[in-house]
């Protein structure tokens, strides 16, 4: 249990209890609820008439914050496991199972009715950023190729961008689209019918290890918006959504038999504008505090 302050209502704080559960979670097996609500030391009062969910994807459970931040920080950072107990024991892995997500600052605010936590990558993140691709604003219908406007590859690197649908004839659904010579893919996306994001691994590579893996995985429904945001940070086998400024947190793990080398924006039915998509090459963690200590900067 955390205590938080409301950022957006200065004067106010809440408790937030964290809930850990297998099974259970939104797409199946393990993830985390949250409750806002009130502490007196020994009986936690909820706030809460329906469950909502810390991250909707399969792969972030039993996530822990940090203490001993200093005050004049104050961010409530929190890091997750990124697996699942449906298949953590036999994913195709060897000799180590399992990473953790990347930290995240979750964030408390008010809404009309309710508290919501925000949850968005942490700003240390722009220390790994070694490249940077911005491209020009353009409309999409069906598949726009994007892998030669990163010559850097597809892993790991950092996209945000930002759509906005047109008055008439929007799209479906649209988002990204990760391939490789096999026909192997990874799919993060957004549907305007269901006001839903997503993330389909139905066909991306070894799925076979468990009945449970293979799948489509949603989020909430949210309000419809004109423009819908997404921040993604790819690695070699891991996909973390945050949608609509981290309104929404998705996480998904994969195992392709290649890498995934190839990236589209795609729409289904109608058209979408992207109006912003800037993507960054990131750095090795490892190597950058490697950097760092052969230059003598101080971690």
């Amino acid at each position: 249990m955390i205590k938080m302050v409301v950022n957006n209502s200065k004067k106010e704080s809440k408790w937030v209890l964290l809930v850990s559960m297998n099974p259970g979670g939104p797409n199946g097996g393990s993830a985390t609820q949250y409750f806002t609500g009130n502490f007196d030391g020994h009986h936690f009062m909820s706030d809460n008439e329906k469950t909502r969910w810390i991250d909707y994807g399969k792969d972030n459970y039993a996530g822990v914050t940090f203490s001993g931040i200093p005050e004049n920080d104050g961010r409530c950072i929190s890091i997750g496991w990124m697996s699942n107990w449906q298949y953590a024991t036999s994913v195709p892995t060897k000799p180590w199972r399992s990473a953790m997500t990347f930290p995240r600052q979750l964030n408390l605010e008010k809404g009309r009715d309710e508290y919501n936590i925000i949850s968005n990558p942490i700003d240390e993140i722009e220390q790994l950023r070694e490249r940077k691709i911005t491209l020009n604003p353009f409309i999409a219908s069906g598949n726009k190729d994007l892998t030669k406007e990163v010559p850097f590859g597809l892993s790991p690197i950092e996209i945000i961008a930002d759509f906005s649908l047109p008055q008439t004839g929007f799209a479906n659904e649209f988002g990204f689209e990760l391939t490789n010579s096999k026909g192997e893919n990874i799919i993060v996306g957004y549907s305007n019918q269901t006001n839903k994001f997503k993330i389909d691994r139905l066909n991306s590579g070894k799925n076979d290890f468990s009945k449970d893996f293979s799948g489509i995985q949603y989020s909430g429904e949210l309000k419809p918006e004109k423009i819908i945001s997404m921040h993604i940070i790819i690695d070699l086998a891991s996909i973390e959504l945050f949608g609509q400024s981290g309104r929404v947190a998705m996480t998904d793990i994969f195992f392709p038999n290649e890498v995934f080398n190839c990236l589209r924006a795609y729409c289904k039915g109608g058209s979408v504008k992207c109006d912003r998509v800037t993507i960054y090459k990131l750095n090795n963690i490892w190597d950058s505090i490697i950097n760092k200590q052969k230059s003598g900067i101080p971690e």
